[in-house]
């Protein structure tokens, strides 16, 4: 994984559309490769490049879309490094890189690299409870450390440590037994250790995901690029195919790459007909489906299969020191509302050099695996609902004909299914307790909470008196569990003339120009919320449109603030206004409005977060 972000299309587009690219850091090196083809006309073709019809492309995707939930397993030699080099923090699975380790000093570390707690069965285990339907686990990272033996180098986890075991075969065996479907991740243009692994740029052309230019650090790095592929990454992928016939082939990253040296890299998988493949190879391959790190596409639907993996905490691979991890609930909801937008959602997990998987990340996918046995029959198999814009802690999915509302955090409020025109004739939890369905002042359907609403995830069954019918809504802010709210810039009102663009990933305001141009939030405030409101923006601006001042309103409240700079237009920042913004019960509108403009615009506003006051 890196830190980087591609504006546009790299995983299905061209190598010829290829143009520019924004590097933004998300975590510890994310990258966000936000594609997906609308292309209703779309060629297929299997892994290896063979032409299939629209018909055997579904059946070959078919378990792949019913999954919806899989386990990712970034374990690698850095994982002896534990995020520390010679004492001081220097990051998780790209140590080698942060710190321009000369290769014979970081391969010692295999020595140290013992893994005498692995279990495959124990692991596997772990995924099924957790409600995974597959798992994809780091065959080869960046580091070029494989974790296989193979003939092509003693690099790898059997001639190199004390192991001196095949943990792929055992994990791909395990899978086998139980019902798993196995995976492998691969680094095929990215290699700090093999000479010639290490040339993203240069004679490959163009990093198709917007990294840094791979300039090598030690002479043992160099070489040709294309003898690499031929008898380092083409041998580890006839290895792959031939010992552990995966089900999965997770490439990572795409770089322009000769096409003879494309087709070495794809021509064993046509021993795999069914495998299924990502879209990180490069040259414009699309694969089977569109990867997305931590980022959930905008759209109901990206045109295509999709899948976007994350962590429980800041890093990919085992660091000692990173004990930031998000709680269950907020892993369950990002997976329920990526599962409600048709895509796929793979977790990851990081054990340490013994083979020993953190405490933290076992207990949260236990939580998670409690709750899939009683919802998993509202999770796999089911199908994106496009209803325009939902209230961001409720989802509608659908499944056989039935309607499913899944709902976290659920507080007093009533659900709000304000996109909905069908009339919802009843609304059942899965425990059989009746909801009370209502229309508000706005002709708006409601649905109001359970006596017990689950702490995870609510699912209600939901009796429709039709076909699905939409209604134009704008997004609607509610507060969150903790109380704040958080106001997009894709869920305003913008004004004429104003639209999308992107800094670090996110949607931002572009095209705020003029101090006519107002934007707008719709606020749903229950009356327990009501009460004064620090104000919060995050933001980028270059140092030359810095100084613009503006004001926010709700009601009779007023904020006001100037805009500060943050250095280019990719770095965005937060900022805390001074005052405090009252907010009076029921839908209310706040706006945003130019005072000054410094220069060209105001700025570029990623979003706002309002934090209740303590009383």
């Amino acid at each position: 994984m890196k830190k980087a972000v591609l504006l546009l299309t790299a995983c299905i587009a061209s190598v010829a559309a290829l143009s520019a690219a924004d590097p933004a850091a998300k975590g510890d090196g994310s990258i966000v490769v936000p594609s997906g083809s609308t292309d209703a006309a779309a060629k297929y073709e299997t892994a290896a490049g063979k032409p299939e019809t629209k018909a055997e492309h579904d059946a070959r995707m078919a378990w792949w879309r019913e999954a919806r939930y899989g386990l990712f397993i970034h374990w690698s030699l850095s994982s002896v490094y534990a995020g520390e080099w010679k004492g001081k923090p220097s990051g998780g699975d790209w140590i080698m890189q942060r710190v321009k380790a000369p290769v014979a000093e970081y391969a010692e570390g295999a020595k140290r690299f013992t893994a005498e707690n692995f279990n495959a069965d124990e692991w596997v285990a772990l995924a099924k409870a957790g409600g995974m339907k597959y798992i994809v686990i780091t065959a080869k990272h960046h580091d070029g450390f494989t974790m296989f033996p193979s003939k092509a180098s003693k690099f790898n986890i059997y001639d190199a440590t004390p192991f001196k075991r095949d943990p792929m075969a055992e994990l791909a065996a395990a899978c086998r037994r139980e019902g798993i479907k196995f995976g492998i991740y691969y680094s095929q243009a990215q290699d700090w250790h093999h000479a010639g692994g290490y040339k993203p740029t240069g004679k490959w052309g163009p990093n198709q995901i917007g990294c840094e230019p791979g300039e090598s650090w030690d002479p043992a790095q160099d070489g040709d690029p294309d003898a690499y592929v031929k008898n380092i990454a083409a041998v580890h992928i006839r290895e792959i195919v031939e010992n552990y016939k995966p089900d999965i082939f997770w490439w990572d990253y795409p770089t322009q790459m000769p096409e003879e040296s494309v087709n070495a890299l794809r021509a064993p998988l046509a021993d795999l007909p069914n495998v299924i493949v990502n879209c990180r190879l490069g040259n414009g391959v699309k694969g089977d489906f569109s990867t997305f790190e931590f980022d959930i596409p905008e759209e109901k639907t990206v045109g295509r299969d999709w899948e976007t993996c994350t962590n429980m905490n800041k890093s990919w691979g085992y660091r000692r020191l990173d004990l930031a991890y998000r709680p269950a609930s907020e892993l369950l909801r990002e997976f329920i509302e990526i599962m409600s937008r048709g895509g796929n959602y793979l977790l990851n997990i990081g054990p340490d050099s013994t083979g020993t998987i953190p405490e933290p990340q076992i207990e949260r996918i236990t939580q998670i695996g409690e709750w899939m046995k009683q919802n998993a029959d509202f999770v796999y198999g089911t199908e994106a609902v496009k209803i325009g814009w939902q209230p961001k802690n409720q989802w509608l999915v659908s499944k056989d004909g039935a309607y499913y509302l899944h709902v976290t955090g659920w507080g007093r409020q009533a659900a709000r299914l304000p996109g909905l025109s069908t009339e919802v004739v009843s609304a059942t939890t899965t425990t059989g307790e009746s909801l009370v369905v209502e229309k508000d002042g706005e002709g708006i359907t409601t649905i109001a909470p359970p006596a017990r609403p689950d702490p995870l995830g609510t699912v209600v069954i939901l009796k429709l008196a039709g076909p699905v019918e939409t209604r134009p809504a704008q997004a609607e802010c509610s507060p969150r569990p903790d109380g704040s709210l958080l106001l997009r810039a894709k869920d305003a009102e913008l004004a004429e003339k104003m639209r999308l663009g992107s800094a670090g990933g996110q949607p931002v305001f572009r095209g705020w120009a003029d101090p006519s141009q107002i934007p707008t939030w719709k606020l749903m405030v229950p009356p327990e919320a009501a009460g004064e409101y620090r104000v919060t923006l995050v933001y980028s601006c270059e140092e030359a449109e810095a100084g613009s001042t503006f004001e926010l309103t709700t009601g009779t409240s007023k904020v006001a603030g100037t805009v500060e700079s943050t250095g280019d237009v990719q770095t965005v920042k937060r900022f805390d206004l001074p005052g405090l913004l009252r907010l009076e019960a029921g839908p209310q509108i706040l706006s945003i409005a130019p005072l000054k403009i410094a220069k060209n615009s105001v700025v570029n506003l990623r979003d706002i977060t309002l934090t209740p006051v303590k009383k």
